[in-house]
């Protein structure tokens, strides 16, 4: 037979049962860091010759094309994806100082 818990035991189970929680996900948020700590150096480096690459492929698409806005839109859709590759490391570093600063407490 189950002994029936008191309200101040319910909250210490939920209390050690929320610092479990949040130990996994901040170990999840450090492997996360690491990786990209661990890989900032070729997603920099395929990120700047993606953009020689585009500008030379737009530059091409450009002379065969008459319309400036043709020209535009390719190389924006060029550099789509580059722009993506640098702001994710970015946006993950910034979404784990929240997070951090968060479970924390601390700004």
């Amino acid at each position: 037979m189950k002994k029936k818990q008191t309200p101040s035991e319910k909250l210490i189970a939920e209390k050690q049962r929320i610092k479990k929680l949040c130990s996994l996900q901040e170990q999840k948020l450090q492997a996360d860091l690491s990786y990209m700590q661990q890989n900032a150096l070729p997603l920099l480096i395929s990120g700047v010759s993606a953009l020689f690459v585009s500008r030379t492929s737009a530059v091409r698409d450009e002379k065969e094309t008459t319309s400036s806005a043709s020209a535009w839109q390719v190389l924006i859709t060029d550099m789509l994806p580059v722009l993506l590759k640098m702001a994710k490391p970015l946006l993950i570093d910034w979404i784990v100082r929240k997070a951090s600063a968060w479970f924390t407490g601390k700004k």
